[in-house]
């Protein structure tokens, strides 16, 4: 496998006081194409991440979604990984889900943090049991085979992405991403991989309001791919 043939990409937003331990960990298992889009950070991060040799790019619009379609626009390798700034993530997971991918002729391999009954060092009970809520409702609205619907952490050719024409620019992409996948009959898996606690801060997603956004956006996007509304939100 050719680390140099992979983009990391890392949306952020006021991240400084993780974002070097996070690159840094990536670099040492030879990770050195790393793309930060930064959301307006109004602290060091890009200035950090500049200084560690990242790319670093100005997100235009506003949510992780958008932050995750407009970098699109920025990758030159063949594949990419979308990584999370706050050391969550266990970086070892992306060899195993790259070679999984190459192995299995697959077009995106995604990390689940529920595989095999586990289970992650950084949910609480409420996001616990919303993740397994709408996982279980993606599995059955769209047919996917998936463990984790909300862990957007996957190995994919970039191809793939650009094909899907993701719209959803807030936390709703987590699972668009694998319901048109699974609709596109692309080639899919999953591997197992462990959520640490996270270093700094907390997370952006709002169990209540996320939630009910994600919830509608379920059914908007279910509704649009049976009457051929495809790509539309």
């Amino acid at each position: 496998m050719d680390n140099l043939n992979l983009t990391v990409v890392i949306p952020t937003k006021n991240e400084e006081n993780c974002i070097a331990d996070t690159v840094n960990e990536l670099k040492s298992l030879g990770y050195t194409k790393i793309l930060i889009i930064d959301a307006n950070s109004h602290d060091k991060t890009t200035e950090i991440g500049k200084n560690l040799g990242c790319e670093c790019v100005l997100q235009k619009g506003k949510g992780y979604g958008q932050a995750v379609i407009e970098s699109l626009d920025y990758i030159k390798t063949e594949y990419v990984c979308f990584f999370d700034a706050d050391y969550s993530y266990d970086p070892r997971s992306i060899k195993e889900m790259h070679k999984k991918l190459m192995d299995e002729n697959l077009d995106i391999v995604f990390g689940s943090r529920y595989k095999n009954n586990s289970k992650s060092e950084d949910d609480t009970f409420v996001r616990y049991l919303g993740n397994k809520f709408f996982t279980t409702l993606c599995n059955l609205l769209f047919g996917t085979k998936i463990s984790d619907c909300l862990f957007h952490y996957p190995v994919a050719k970039l191809e793939t992405y650009k094909k899907l024409k993701l719209s959803y620019n807030d936390f709703s992409l987590c699972f668009e991403v694998p319901a048109k996948v699974h609709y596109m009959h692309y080639k899919y898996s999953e591997v197992l991989s462990k959520e640490r606690k996270r270093i700094s801060g907390v997370s952006k997603v709002n169990a209540l309001f996320d939630g009910l956004k994600i919830l509608i956006n379920i059914f908007k996007l279910k509704i649009n791919l049976i009457f051929g509304g495809y790509g539309k939100n």
